[in-house]
């Protein structure tokens, strides 16, 4: 179980590592929990934005890989590191395409949270990375539960 309030007291006490910016980093399995970690975290941390990993993946197709670390080093890290503002591209799933423009003002913390979110590329900027364990078929079953059958196949290749 996870101890959301040391967890911010120790983000807290962290030295920044992008510019002038913590940059978190909540890894895991499919349906591990990233998500409704970075809320709790952002809650506790109102100075705090996240970014959901969901909206950088370019669909169920792009690999986790070093293009799409890549991606999230030139438009997100690189302005951070400069303090600057991020701009990327929020992927639309009904599309299936990238589609609107999504700026973070530059921020004291900044929370990635999904899967991937921990590649190396990105991690050496992260003031910490925090991963989330959870059981392949549990994750997967809680997966469906919250996204639908549309996801079944997705999931499995995942």
């Amino acid at each position: 179980m996870i101890q959301y309030e040391a967890l911010a007291d120790s983000i807290r006490a962290l030295e920044p590592s992008a510019g002038s910016t913590r940059l978190i980093c909540i890894d895991g399995r499919a349906g591990s929990g990233k998500t409704t970690c970075a809320l709790a975290l952002q809650e506790l941390l109102p100075q705090s934005s996240i970014i959901h990993m969901d909206d950088l993946y370019h669909g169920w197709t792009e690999d986790l890989d070093d293009s799409l670390a890549t991606r999230i080093l030139e438009q997100i890290i690189s302005p951070m590191l400069v303090g600057e503002s991020s701009k990327y591209q929020r992927f639309n799933w009904f599309l299936n395409d990238f589609d609107d423009w999504v700026e973070i003002s530059p921020s004291a913390i900044v929370i990635l949270e999904g899967v991937a979110s921990s590649h190396p590329l990105i991690r050496q900027h992260a003031s910490l990375s925090v991963w989330i364990e959870i059981d392949p078929e549990l994750g997967a079953q809680r997966v469906l539960a919250r996204d639908g059958e549309i996801s079944e196949n997705h999931i499995e290749n995942w």
